[in-house]
């Protein structure tokens, strides 16, 4: 019985609980203020009434479903894109060549949806969930090229591309400095039937091969060997013709850059032919901010004239075209036929100047500048009236610099090398002081001697009052 009443006095204390909690959990609803649902009506067109309403929600739209079939290639380079390709590294061992994921190039500040369904190799190698890092390579329409990797499991299927992934160094690594092979690479959007390292008539190093747009020749080493060059040479002139007779030419640096050469509607000889351009390689570190062009009686003065930039810069190891038209000096001595030897400067952001040279010539259009670190001119250095410009165009590098008063080539001091232990490379050039200027004027002319590493002697002569830019050429070789 007494166990009957404490279940009924349990069962009641627990009724007056749960009454208590419920009349204080209504009473604070009751008590608490009602949100209100703010609905925003949308307004009718044809409504002329000012609706107030608070800033809404906003859901953006979602990128790409992952491990989905669509990836998405946004291209934020500043470029437009000509090729893509993503791959991992057993895709690369699968299939060693690229693979263009592009229909049509792609634009900068453009994106592109890719149908991964089309490229089933690329869509089981994501879809094995392994963990494998991929590897995009974008390639830009001045040939230059865009890496980085991409990891699908953590990183968005919206693959933005920026500047950032740029590579100067890229072909580099592909074909390093005196390889077994040199590439060359078509981006010129014709098929190539020539290519000869020299001029038109030089041996055809793609012999009866047809190298299509977009593809790279690779020439065994052994052929470039077996062509009559020195190996001393620090610059070789390159030529190719497509199929429809376009002519394409420019330089390579064989000791300097990688051992790819990559053809481009830039290097079209007459491209824009109706202006006098120049195509300006720069092979600096960094950036170029002006560009001065000047005659050598302009440049022996110090007088550089307009900066030909303006407000672009050509950055680092790229390159860009320049209309001589845009300087009104230069405007006025063109329309009135002028040609012949220009100078040019190029100077960093930082002031660093460099020299270079080129022949102006209406059947020789565009002109090829170079600016390479060697050719950096000294603080402070200038062109005094007892000193003379050489400038090394002979082809080659030259190992041996003699002056002297007398014509008689025997009788030179061979103990007196101006050049000491340096040497004097091909396209260089370098300051001389004449220190004896009244045994030059006795003797009627100063002889400058410049010998190549096979022995080869090359001569010229300056009298006082005579151009102080001497400019050492194939032609002034002694037989």
């Amino acid at each position: 019985m007494k166990a009957e009443e404490e279940f009924a006095m349990k069962a009641q204390h627990t009724a007056l609980l749960v009454f208590a909690v419920l009349t204080l959990a209504l009473g604070w609803v009751s008590s608490a203020p009602l949100v209100e649902e703010r609905r925003i009506e949308p307004v009718a067109l044809s409504s002329t009434a000012v609706v107030i309403a608070p800033p809404m929600r906003t859901i953006m739209p979602l990128g790409p479903q992952r491990w989905g079939t669509r990836l998405t290639l946004v291209n934020e380079s500043g470029s437009a894109f000509e090729a893509f390709d993503l791959y991992n590294e057993t895709m690369q061992r699968l299939t060693p060549a690229s693979v263009n994921l592009l229909a049509s190039p792609l634009e900068s500040e453009e994106q592109v949806d890719i149908d991964l369904l089309s490229h089933p190799l690329l869509l089981n190698a994501i879809r094995a969930r392994d963990g494998a890092p991929f590897f995009y390579t974008a390639i830009d329409s001045e040939g230059d090229y865009y890496y980085g990797e991409w990891d699908p499991a953590r990183e968005s299927w919206k693959l933005r591309i920026t500047f950032d992934s740029y590579r100067s160094d890229f072909l580099l690594s592909q074909f390093p400095i005196g390889g077994e092979t040199l590439a060359v690479v078509n981006r010129s959007g014709k098929s190539l039937e020539h290519f000869a390292l020299g001029g038109d008539e030089g041996t055809n190093l793609l012999a009866s091969a047809l190298l299509p747009a977009g593809q790279c020749a690779l020439i065994p080493r052994a052929l470039i060997e077996a062509l009559d060059h020195s190996d001393e040479q620090s610059v070789l002139f390159y030529t190719a013709l497509d199929t429809e007779g376009g002519r394409y030419q420019g330089f390579f640096y064989p000791d300097e850059e990688a051992w790819a050469i990559t053809i481009d509607a830039t290097m079209l000889v007459g491209y824009n032919d109706d202006r006098y351009t120049l195509l300006v390689m720069n092979q600096l570190d960094e950036a170029l901010w002006s560009l001065y062009a000047m005659t050598d009686e302009e440049f022996l003065a110090g007088e550089m004239g307009d900066d030909l930039l303006g407000m672009r810069v050509i950055r680092s190891w790229e390159s860009a075209l320049v209309d001589l038209f845009e300087s009104e000096r230069w405007a006025e001595r063109l329309d009135e036929g002028w040609e012949g030897s220009i100078s040019f400067i190029a100077e960093t952001n930082d002031g660093d100047q460099y020299f270079a040279s080129a022949e102006l010539s209406a059947s020789k259009s565009p002109m090829f500048v170079t600016i390479l670190e060697e050719r950096r001119m000294s603080e402070g250095e200038t062109t005094a009236e007892g000193e003379l410009v050489l400038y090394n165009r002979t082809g080659g590098v030259l190992w041996y610099l003699y002056a002297a008063t007398s014509l008689d080539l025997d009788e030179i001091d061979m103990g007196g090398d101006l050049l000491g232990d340096a040497v004097w490379n091909y396209d260089q050039y370098l300051f001389l002081s004449v220190d004896n200027r009244e045994e030059v004027a006795r003797s009627g002319a100063l002889r400058l001697y410049a010998v190549d590493p096979d022995g080869t002697v090359y001569a010229k002569s300056w009298a006082i009052g005579g151009e102080r830019l001497i400019t050492f050429r194939p032609d002034d070789r002694v037989e």
